[in-house]
């Protein structure tokens, strides 16, 4: 749950594994950049409405990669 946020980031996506990768990096890219304090308020949630692509896939390897760095939730219907 989320006490406080300084900015929400919400997804929605169905088979859109080839743009979710840049929209992802590019969320990241921001993020990375700001102070410890303030990267812990930014929260990104993907919402998927059961993509048969590699939507997935790209979203799950991001979040294992980048689980230190970023807040994401990646919910799958």
């Amino acid at each position: 749950m989320i006490d406080k946020a300084l900015l929400t980031i919400a997804i929605p996506t169905y088979n859109r594994g080839s743009y979710i990768d840049l929209c992802l990096k590019r969320i990241a890219e921001e993020i990375i950049d700001l102070d410890d304090n303030l990267k812990n308020l930014v929260y990104v949630n993907i919402f998927d409405n059961a993509s048969t692509d590699e939507t997935s896939g790209i979203v799950n390897k991001y979040i294992n990669l980048n689980h230190k760095q970023t807040n994401i939730t990646f919910k799958e219907k």
